[in-house]
């Protein structure tokens, strides 16, 4: 496995870990329905962003890879 895939799997389990501790501490806080029904919907719309910004950032090092391959090729084809 590389690097990179230890760093998103690591990521993703935080990720993951936090959702349940946000959940079970949401369980057993002391706040009334209405005030806690707000605050969850905060946390999950957080989760949504950070995963969100997650994805873009895989796409964006995807992408500088795809272009990076395609200069070498061009690069390499130019010199043939």
């Amino acid at each position: 496995m590389s690097e990179n895939e230890d760093g998103n799997q690591f990521l993703n389990g935080l990720m993951i870990g936090g959702v349940l501790g946000a959940a079970l501490g949401a369980m057993f806080t002391p706040l009334a329905g209405e005030a806690m029904r707000e605050k969850l919907k905060e946390k999950l719309k957080e989760f949504d962003l950070e995963k969100g910004i997650e994805k873009f950032s895989n796409a964006i090092e995807a992408g500088i890879e795809e272009a990076k391959e395609a200069a070498r090729k061009a690069q390499e084809e130019e010199n043939l």
